[in-house]
């Protein structure tokens, strides 16, 4: 394949995902969203951190060979790409002797809402209290099978 074509081809692939966005954007606007809550109405702080908001209420976490120059560009449609394996790392259920419960174990370590609250702010100091509470409050309201239950 020459460069040319390579080219040709991402070019087409960029346009295709900005076009499903678009469309994406466009169905939205049906949807009774709480205003604020998706992007805390586009202020930059939350987009920026946006891999943190998730990481802070995950189980897992993903391993992969990770092509990093493709997923730190900052020009075009964002685009995650591995070579080899995809695997989840989790830890245990519970913290070691002395450290403090972070992701999947805040959820089995302590089971009330605002204690969970407060062990996940303090593993990410920068991120926004109010948002924290809205996206954890969410994640019971609808009966996350995997929150909820625990």
């Amino acid at each position: 394949m020459t460069d040319e074509q390579r080219t040709n081809i991402l070019e087409q692939d960029r346009l295709a995902h900005q076009i499903r966005y678009a469309a994406q954007q466009e169905q939205s606007k049906n949807w009774d969203e709480t205003k604020g809550f998706c992007c805390l109405d586009g202020q930059k702080p939350y987009i920026d951190s946006i891999r943190a908001y998730n990481s802070i209420f995950a189980f897992t976490s993903l391993g992969a060979n990770i092509d990093e120059d493709l997923a730190n560009a900052k020009e075009g449609v964002y685009t995650f790409r591995i070579q080899g394996a995809l695997y989840h790392r989790i830890g245990g259920l519970m913290p070691k002797e002395n450290y403090p419960p972070a992701f999947a174990q805040i959820y089995f370590y302590d089971s009330n809402m605002d204690n969970q609250l407060k062990r996940r702010q303090e593993n990410f100091l920068h991120l926004n209290s109010d948002m924290l509470s809205a996206l954890q409050t969410e994640l019971c309201d609808i009966k996350n099978p995997f929150v909820h239950n625990l």
